[in-house]
């Protein structure tokens, strides 16, 4: 096998290793070692959860239940079809982090319940939860039929999870927005901003390719992969008539999965023309569709931009008028976000940074006072994410965090005085809004909420409360009345709602009730709303002063600006409520999925999906949707015993992968990663408990043949993590001693097979404050190997510490534009001091990294274990490994640049180019007893390095360049070096994006 065959494979290995939804052995994080779980079940699916949780456990598997026919029929493949257990679905109770997610490898599917805070799609959570994710189940069968089955017997679910490199997350998501908008009222497919970014290119001329609209760039702001998915496969779904355009493709890959472009040849089958041509015909159709709408939404308000032009992408959201002008939140790609003021002129100031994770901002009742929800983590423990109330005074900056019992907290809006209300989610299941006092953090007053709506938003009007709020319906406008009881004001309708706020004696919010986002104004003196904005491509995060001026953001440039309408500009159009948008592609969708039942027996035996040992696609009568029973029984509850089900093997290989070594690939230090053997993974579904053990057949030096077992396993299901290797027989030990004149050191090869092995246990501390993270490492580790030095074998104690404070990294920038961080290591007789610190760069997105390493021995004598770093500088490694006594300084300046977003073919696309120039400069002391005084090393050169949105068909970020180091130094002539200039390749995989 050739070098870069076996690098390739390392690479497509490695990448269906680690992974979110279409990759491989994802650990999810860690529920506290404190909840004790049950579980429920019917035949489909298995529900963990916590105890205490038994109502919201009974409800989310009863609507997976209720949806898993409803979700098969267009794909023809349902849930658990041709897997022999139910698929396991763990619930976590205490992230607000609202989320769900369907891992392939191995298989589960995780449910956040906390419900979705942040401008929230009209569906209630659970619905979302069960279609969106019940689709991401039934798409995983993919992996498990046709080529797929037998090497799913041979390899375990290695296989369904390599299968999901076919569709990618683009393909996947994008189906199951399709399927949550035709199997509900609403979904994201009917609320107007989801494909808005669309139609202000397309009406302004921009048509980029494929690649680029599906790769995203750093450049240009581009939707996600959720948008573009729903934009292709609606477009084709609806254009063709193709209600089986999934099912198809999905049966295609199964069938030949030598073909990298399945996409094209399925929407070549129903275009009946290429692919650039087909994609081009299905933007013309969304485009004329918004045409046509938006000529019957005519006449527009005139509008301005306000916002100081900008070259580069930039957001504006969550505005709030105040006496100085609106304050709005800014981000761009190479900084955090920020509370910025835009007078009536245009006029920019800066007041302070903020985190990205950010409700609505909202003023106290006199004005002086800021309000927000802020998600804030756990310390220790992953999956514990709470929404916490800040404030900010406006005159002094001055922040601060209510002490409110542990909980949820979202929309907190000034009410009277210091007194604020806020909507409080229960971990166990509904809500309620609270009355709180910020000086004191005291709980005045508690208002129950009718259990079957979600409030999201919550306004005050005097002493009289407003609330929107999400139901079956979709969204409405409550008001409480005087003698506590909610009165629905504005029915629920499948249309979505944001920014709720008063403004006089009305009440003002955005709405796409006419199928774009404006603002709306309700007067409760006179029942009447009124459409108070009207713009081409809608906007967002409107506001209105007491004036009656109005501003929001909406598309321009590169990004968003903030528009401005003036009081003698605005519509106020009378405007019925009942009036809602029929989206034409939603409809169509929908009517497809109500017409496939009649011929679902058909279209089972055209794909051969009735087969023995294998559960059919359950079959839907024409009347069910929303109205489908479960079609199992759910079983009484149960206790999950965490330790009987630790073990979990998944997945299984003929081959043996240095996963350690994998994770740090170049190509320097490829070698061994790949060998003969075997290799079983495991991982609990908690993700507490996971590893793998290991044979390894590979020849040494002399051509002779080892035989070497691995194991590794990590637990983190305890306040500290508790990692241990153990590596048997990766050649033979040596044997140590001294000459007696204790100067000349002989060694030999033993007999023994070669045995290390380590228990390592720290505690992970970190958390963050608006956009600073802090990170605290206590660690401790025992290593042993059976090396003898004068008789003894080795034992070493290690303990260390390792703290850090670093800005967050914007999205376009490689480093964190602050940030310092340090590391001590200690073990007798080694010591290893680190620090590292992050500076701004001249210009925006570029970098300085600067740090310093100091490693010594404690005392005297000799040492064979490896050390924690290398103090050469880059360029000496290939020819000066085993130094490590000294002290290395670097400097690394990191300068992206744009290379043009370009493709070759749907292979590869190049995001941008990155030139790092780097100085390293080294002390080592003399290794020899005669030769006294330190010498000297260092490196000057550069990195050139092209970072790819897709490698190989694989969408993770991958940098591949070529560095240069010209090396010199006192210590230069002894190292045998034949050129003081070293070039080579680089190669990394940035497997958390």
């Amino acid at each position: 096998m050739s070098r870069s065959t076996r690098i390739l494979l390392c690479t497509f290995v490695f990448l269906h290793l680690c992974g979110r939804v279409d990759a491989q052995f994802f650990l999810d994080g860690d529920d506290p070692a404190s909840i004790r779980w049950n579980s429920m079940r019917t035949s489909s699916f298995r529900m963990i959860y916590p105890r205490g949780c038994d109502s919201l456990a009974t409800v989310y598997l009863r609507e997976l239940e209720r949806f898993r026919p409803l979700v098969a029929t267009s794909l023809q493949m349902a849930s658990g079809q041709y897997q022999t257990r139910p698929l396991d679905v763990l619930m976590h109770t205490r992230n607000a982090a609202s989320n769900g997610s369907v891992t392939w490898t191995p298989s589960r599917m995780q449910l956040f319940t906390v419900p979705q805070w942040e401008s929230p799609d009209p569906v209630p959570w659970p619905v979302m939860l069960a279609v969106h994710e019940g689709r991401h189940a039934a798409q995983m069968q993919m992996g498990y039929k046709h080529v797929f089955r037998p090497f799913h017997y041979i390899f375990g679910q290695i296989v369904p999870g390599a299968a999901a490199i076919y569709p990618g997350s683009l393909l996947l998501e994008g189906d199951a927005v399709v399927a949550e908008t035709a199997l509900t009222t609403s979904g994201r497919g009917r609320t107007s901003d989801f494909l808005d970014y669309y139609m202000y290119c397309f009406g302004n001329g921009e048509y980029r390719n494929w690649a680029k609209w599906s790769n995203g760039s750093y450049y240009r702001y581009t939707p996600n992969h959720y948008a573009f998915g729903y934009f292709v496969l609606s477009g084709a779904r609806t254009l063709y008539d193709a209600p089986l355009f999934m099912a198809d493709f999905f049966d295609y890959v199964s069938r030949r999965p030598y073909d990298p472009w399945p996409l094209r040849h399925n929407l070549r089958r129903y275009s009946g023309k290429k692919f650039k041509a087909g994609i081009r015909e299905i933007e013309d159709f969304h485009y004329k569709l918004w045409c046509d709408e938006a000529e019957r939404r005519a006449p527009f308000a005139e509008t301005a931009v306000l916002s100081p032009p900008t070259r580069r992408m930039t957001s504006y959201g969550s505005s709030t008028p105040t006496d100085e002008g609106f304050l709005w939140v800014k981000s761009d790609l190479y900084h955090n976000p920020s509370i910025v003021c835009l007078d009536s002129t245009g006029t920019e100031r800066r007041i302070a940074g903020i985190s990205y994770s950010i409700g609505q901002i909202n003023t106290s009742s006199d004005g002086k006072m800021l309000y927000w929800n802020e998600l804030r983590s756990d310390p220790r423990w992953t999956q514990v994410r709470r929404s916490v109330v800040r404030y900010m005074d406006r005159e002094t900056l001055k922040r601060g965090t209510l002490s409110l019992p542990k909980g949820t907290y979202v929309c907190p809006t000034g009410f009277s005085g210091d007194t604020l209300a806020v909507i409080s989610y229960i971990e166990t299941g509904g809500s309620e809004i609270i009355l709180a006092d910020r000086r004191t953090s005291s709980v005045c007053d508690r208002i129950s909420v009718p259990s079957d709506i979600q409030p999201v938003e919550i306004a005050a009007h005097g002493e009289t409360l407003w609330m929107s709020a999400i139901s079956e319906g979709g969204y409405g406008l409550w008001r409480r009345a005087s003698e506590g009881e909610w009165e629905s004001v504005l029915e629920p309708q499948p249309v979505k709602m944001a920014s709720l706020r008063t403004v006089g004696d009305d009440i003002v919010f955005d709405c796409d009730l006419n199928g774009n986002r404006e603002m709306y104004s309700y007067c409760p003196a006179s029942g009447k709303l009124y459409r108070v904005t009207g713009s081409r491509y809608g906007g967002r995060y409107y506001a209105m002063d007491d004036e009656g001026n109005v501003q929001f953001a909406g598309y321009h440039g590169r990004g968003h600006a903030v528009m401005s309408v003036g009081r003698e500009s605005v519509l106020n159009v009378e405007t019925q409520w009942k009036d809602v948008h029929v989206y034409p592609v939603a409809e169509k969708l929908a009517e497809q999925e109500r017409n496939l039942p009649r011929s679902s027996a058909d279209a089972m035996k055209k794909y051969h999906f009735a087969r023995r040992g294998t559960r059919p696609v359950p079959t839907v009568p024409e009347d069910s949707c929303g109205t489908m029973k479960p079609d199992s029984a759910i079983s009484p509850v149960s206790r999950y015993v965490k330790a009987a089900h630790s073990f979990r093997f998944y997945s299984w290989a003929p081959a043996y992968v240095d996963i350690d070594a994998v994770k740090n690939l170049s190509f320097d230090s490829f070698r061994n990663i790949a060998s003969l053997g075997l290799m079983g993974f495991f991982q609990n579904t908690l993700s507490t408990f996971s590893g793998y053990i290991g044979y390894k057949a590979a020849p040494d030096s002399g051509g002779r043949w080892n035989h070497s077992g691995h194991v590794n396993l990590t637990y983190s299901g305890l306040y500290p993590v508790f990692e241990l290797q153990a590596h048997v027989g990766e050649g033979k030990a040596r044997d140590y001693w001294l000459h007696e004149t204790k100067d000349t050191l002989f060694t030999r090869l033993s007999s023994r097979p070669y045995v290390r092995a380590s228990i390592k246990t720290y505690i992970p501390w970190s958390w963050k404050v608006d956009n600073a993270n802090f990170g605290l490492i206590p660690s401790a580790a025992l290593h042993y190997n059976n090396t003898v030095f004068e008789g003894r074998q080795t034992f070493l104690l290690n303990v260390g510490l390792r703290g850090y404070v670093v800005s967050s990294t914007p999205s376009a920038c490689v480093y964190p534009r602050w940030g310092i961080g340090a590391e001590y290591q200690w073990n007798d007789p080694l010591q290893f001091f680190y620090i590292y610190a992050y500076v701004p760069g001249i210009c925006c997105g570029q970098g300085l990294r600067l740090s310093f390493v100091d490693q010594s021995y404690t005392r005297s004598g000799f040492s064979f274990l490896s050390a924690y770093a290398n103090v050469l500088p880059r360029g000496y490694a290939r020819y000066g490994e085993g130094i490590y006594r000294g002290r290395k300084f670097t400097v690394d300046y990191a300068v992206p640049f744009y290379m043009g977003d370009w493709n070759i073919s749907d292979a590869f696309y190049c995001s941008r180019g990155i030139i790092t120039p780097h100085f390293d400069l080294s002390y080592i002391p003399a290794m020899m007893k005669k030769v006294e005084g330190t010498y000297s090393l260092y490196s000057v050169g550069a990195t050139f390095e092209m970072e790819f949105g897709c490698f190989f068909w694989v969408k993770t970020p991958v940098r591949a360049g070529v560095t240069y180091s010209y090396n010199g130094g006192s210590l230069f002539p002894y190292m045998e070096m034949k050129s003081p200039h070293y070039v080579g390749a680089t190669f990394s995989i940035d497997i958390l994006k």
